[in-house]
């Protein structure tokens, strides 16, 4: 199914919506909850201020998240899709078949430890400021721009035990 979401300006009243192209969501939490396999989530052009907030995409196969700012080669920021959040922004997680197409990801992914803990832990909490990509296989990244991303490795996108990944004009 088409699921549709469009940003609300900070500070804005948000209406929920119903997900439609007439109607779409406006809470990522709202978008994700009804996200089946095979769905698609259309994103109108705008900035999503997520805050601390994190986009996970879980056991999922065949899910499409595109901007719809055709062509996605643009760099005129008002015609993009920028998902920025204080936190990672997206994580892909035990999840076939995932694409992501036009999307412009600012994150910050910094988080602190007290001791060392194990190699696995560390990365799987530290890398990808604005995309971590985990046991998961065929994610496709098209026309994407990952800008200024903050994490001790991997800030713009790290891959995690993740086979058959593709990235197409992603800068």
């Amino acid at each position: 199914k088409q699921i549709y979401i469009k940003p609300v300006p900070n500070g804005g009243i948000i209406p929920v919506g119903n997900g439609t192209k007439e109607n779409p969501y406006t809470s990522w939490t709202i978008t994700l909850n009804v996200l089946r396999d095979n769905d698609d989530i259309n994103i109108y052009p705008g900035e999503y201020d997520l805050g601390e907030y994190t986009i996970r995409i879980e056991n999922k196969t065949n899910i499409n998240i595109k901007a719809l700012n055709e062509p996605y080669d643009t760099y005129d920021e008002s015609k993009r899709v920028i998902l920025k959040s204080n936190e990672r922004v997206m994580a892909i997680e035990y999840s076939t078949k995932i694409t992501l197409n036009g999307l412009t990801l600012t994150g910050k992914n910094f988080p602190f430890y007290k001791e060392q803990p194990d190699l696995y832990e560390y990365y799987k909490e530290h890398c990808g400021g604005g995309l971590l990509i985990r046991h998961s296989i065929e994610t496709t990244i098209n026309h994407c721009l990952f800008k200024n991303n903050v994490a001790p490795m991997g800030a713009g996108a790290c891959m995690i035990n993740s086979t058959n990944s593709k990235y197409y004009k992603t800068t």
